[in-house]
């Protein structure tokens, strides 16, 4: 998993004061959606999939965020002739306990550029 230092350098992020748990955060989503473990000439591409995502969840406002956005505020998005939905109602239940997520644009793209992209998403 990429560290701070990887983020604000080699990715060029925006930092966060909570950089590094957010970098865990979107590590642990990215994890649920490629196909297999990182082999070496793959890591470049899941670091920038991890930083793109650790981004995104900064710009949404953090973790915290992260959770109200999966109960319902988003679900679908597309890039170009590429879709993806969750298919949520887009109506909140009021609780916390969906933590599932589907990775950001950019993310995507860095996984399917790296080849580990799962073909369900």
């Amino acid at each position: 998993m990429p560290d701070k230092n990887f983020y604000l350098n080699e990715y060029g992020g925006t930092e966060y004061p909570d950089i590094e748990k957010l970098l865990r955060r979107a590590g642990h989503i990215i994890d649920c959606y490629i196909l297999h473990g990182v082999e070496e000439f793959q890591q470049k591409w899941y670091d920038l999939a991890v930083c793109a995502e650790a981004e995104y969840i900064g710009s949404l406002g953090g973790v915290g965020a992260l959770t109200e956005l999966n109960n319902g505020a988003v679900n679908s998005f597309t890039i170009g002739s590429f879709s993806v939905s969750s298919g949520g109602s887009g109506s909140s239940s009021g609780t916390s306990e969906n933590t599932s997520a589907v990775p950001c644009p950019a993310a995507i793209a860095f996984l399917d550029r790296g080849g580990l992209l799962g073909r369900w998403l």
